[in-house]
């Protein structure tokens, strides 16, 4: 992707914050959870938690799992978050 776009989306994505429209944020499935990427409105982490705690499949692994923003692992539920962030939900592995 050309650097200018990238500029440009994070501008408009601020702008859109700055009025105070909720954020939309993907949210991906790592291993064996076997869900599609999904996108929330949310502005907090916590926020995140508390509607995927509300989805049958994936309410179980949520106290098992690591969580990355933007493929930067974080356990702050405060943390603010941005349009377009990419949240990654990253179940425990057993490897030998």
């Amino acid at each position: 992707m050309d650097l200018s776009v990238i500029i440009s989306n994070n501008f408009y994505n601020q702008l859109i914050n700055e009025k105070g429209v909720l954020t939309m944020i993907k949210v991906e499935f790592l291993g064996p959870m076997a869900q599609e990427i999904i996108e929330l409105e949310a502005e907090t982490l916590a926020e995140v938690a508390t509607q995927l705690q509300n989805i049958e499949s994936i309410a179980p692994w949520l106290d098992k799992c690591a969580v990355a923003v933007n493929d930067i692992m974080t356990a702050d539920l405060s943390m603010k978050l941005t349009s377009g962030d990419k949240i990654s939900i990253l179940p425990p592995v057993c490897g030998g």
